[in-house]
């Protein structure tokens, strides 16, 4: 992108006056305001991320001269959002050292936790492929139906990618697969057309609602949990520290005597 102007954001070609890429890798400019081409790059849609960059700068540059930024409900707004992202950084590097959950810890959690665990619906597992010749769809199906298993069939086909698919609450969908939950594990069905598309369908397994989610399913879950609960470990005992270390002071007698607050403060 390096070196290149945007035709499709006129405003940018006017306020830089040209492109002036190479400038330190500026990209494009609003006054003080200054856009580089790695925050471009690093952004998922560059079109729609420099339009809007553009227009917030232009926002912003008027609503400094106007001195909108000199107001005190300004300043202070900005020092509590520059709070939580300092804080929210200091978080993140704190939990850099957090080491990730053991097999145990995960195992441990799930034991303890399996109410958490429970089908609310009955789901159907799954595996499928999909082409447009049926005759190679129908000789892959037959295979299935004859109990070839995916290593072969895979082998076999290599054209078909076998994909492996979960459904909650099957009675609730189009066919097919509102019939997956009234068949046993191992059956084929296909080939199916959906859409101009010829399908092919194996039920791997069953599971009523009610019953336990098996550990490889929600493991990754857990893991988030477990982590989290290690971030507000760590915020908790660092902020016991921090008010050792700052020493901070709020004058509760003043804030109870004005009725700005009824109780104690943490």
């Amino acid at each position: 992108m390096r070196g290149r102007c945007f035709p499709w954001v006129i405003i940018a070609v006017v306020l830089l006056g040209g492109c002036h890429s190479e400038e330190q890798g500026v990209v494009a400019r609003v006054g003080h305001y200054v856009l580089t081409e790695e925050q471009l790059e690093g952004s998922a849609d560059p079109v729609a991320y420099l339009n809007s960059w553009m227009k917030s700068r232009l926002m912003a540059l008027e609503a400094e001269s106007r001195k909108l930024d000199r107001s005190p409900e300004f300043t202070a707004e900005m020092e509590g959002i520059g709070a939580k992202i300092m804080g929210a950084r200091l978080i993140d590097l704190e939990s850099a050292s957090l080491d990730s959950p053991s097999l145990k810890e995960i195992e441990d959690y799930y034991i303890a936790n399996e109410d958490e665990f429970v089908r609310a619906q009955p789901a159907v597992e799954f595996h499928y492929f999909s082409g447009l010749d049926i005759s190679v769809l129908k000789s892959a199906a037959s295979d299935f139906r004859r109990g070839m298993d995916e290593k072969n069939h895979t082998a076999k086909y290599p054209g078909l990618r076998l994909i492996r698919n979960k459904i909650t609450d099957p009675s609730s969908l189009p066919a097919p697969f509102n019939g997956f939950f009234g068949k046993p594990a191992d059956t084929v069905t296909g080939p199916v057309e959906i859409d101009g598309r010829y399908y092919v369908f194996k039920i791997l397994s069953r599971y009523e609602a009610g019953s336990i989610k098996p550990l490889g399913e929600v493991r990754d879950l857990i893991i988030d949990r477990i982590l989290d609960e290690q971030r507000h470990n760590l915020r908790e005992r660092l902020l016991k520290d921090l008010r050792k270390k700052y020493h901070p002071e709020v004058n509760v007698e003043r804030l109870q005597a004005s009725g700005i607050i009824s109780g104690d403060v943490e």
